[in-house]
């Protein structure tokens, strides 16, 4: 029987193409191919060998490898009874980290482009980025799991039945929370659960505020900047709505809250002036230098004026 890259290779030079969604694997044209070729296919395809072959386990690699390296295990929950061993175990904590992965409806989402694919079956090393940007938008998508984490061995990722039960609930709403770039979370969770009439939460907790624009991987080398208040989400919540906040790996974001919590606006000024200032990239710097030497590059530029006439005589 031919070996997983054979019938890839086979079958895109007959004009399939395999496209990844979700945890499976589309392939275009498969009804195009001869019979024992479409079965053998179908064959890998169901077993998940094709999945791994065209580069679907790799998106998942640095985050796994990020959790193992953390000590961390996630918890897949999707049940009620999960769900409550889930909120008794998180309930023991005064923070709780926040995340939410989102997915674009159906009727808006398009489809991620084919695998680039070489004339020997390999995976070509350039491939096209999907560029739907319909999953950011709470009217054009929704929530399509949840994750909690508050320290500890277990990072807890509510789907389905469990997930709905966890958006409705008071517990939820009334716990601290902490998450990353919190204007998601905050967009999502009030465009996508019901107020609950006498429940008022307690203001989201930003990291990226606190620290920056720079990957929150790279933030957790300071843990004591993280868990600071987010004063525009303070605000922006005083309404009798969910006071509740994306996608970075919720580990990091539950490890680090509580170190310094309520630090004010002043520091989170201060810490955005340490990390907002606008830089020019070596690269680009350099170029710049070599086709106009003696110009000083990285600052703004001097506006120019207008000479001014010599009056006659």
């Amino acid at each position: 029987m031919p070996t997983p890259r054979q019938l890839v290779r086979e079958a895109s030079a007959l004009g399939a193409k395999f496209r990844i969604c979700g945890a499976d694997v589309v392939v275009d044209g498969i009804d195009n191919l001869a019979q024992p070729l479409r079965a053998e296919l179908q064959i890998y395809v169901t077993n998940g060998f094709i999945y791994d072959l065209i580069g679907g386990n790799d998106a998942d690699a640095e985050a796994t490898g990020f959790l193992q390296k953390l000590g961390v295990t996630a918890v897949l929950v999707a049940d009620r009874a999960g769900a409550i061993a889930a909120v008794e175990e998180l309930s023991r904590a005064e923070w709780v980290g926040l995340d939410i992965e989102t997915a674009p409806k159906r009727e808006f989402a398009d489809p991620r482009p084919a695998i680039a694919i070489n004339a020997d079956g390999s995976i070509s090393a350039t491939q096209k980025r999907a560029s739907d940007g319909a999953g950011l938008d709470p009217h054009l998508a929704e929530i399509a799991s949840l994750q909690l984490y508050a320290g500890g061995a277990r990072c807890f990722v509510f789907r389905g039945e469990a997930l709905r039960l966890m958006l409705a609930s008071r517990w939820l709403r009334q716990q601290r929370l902490v998450c990353h770039n919190a204007g998601i979370e905050v967009a999502f969770l009030r465009h996508h659960t019901t107020p609950i009439e006498g429940v008022k939460g307690h203001p989201i907790e930003c990291t990226m505020q606190a620290g920056g624009r720079r990957r929150l991987r790279r933030r957790a080398a300071t843990p004591g900047e993280c868990g600071k208040r987010d004063p525009r989400f303070g605000a922006a919540q005083g309404a009798p709505d969910i006071r509740l906040g994306g996608t970075p790996v919720i580990t990091w974001t539950g490890r680090l809250c509580g170190e310094r919590r309520g630090a004010g606006v002043a520091a989170v000024a201060e810490a955005q002036g340490r990390h907002h200032r606008p830089a020019v990239h070596p690269r680009l710097r350099a170029a710049a230098q070599r086709r106009h030497p003696g110009r000083r590059h990285g600052a703004a530029r001097p506006r120019s004026r207008p000479r001014r006439a010599r009056p006659a005589g």
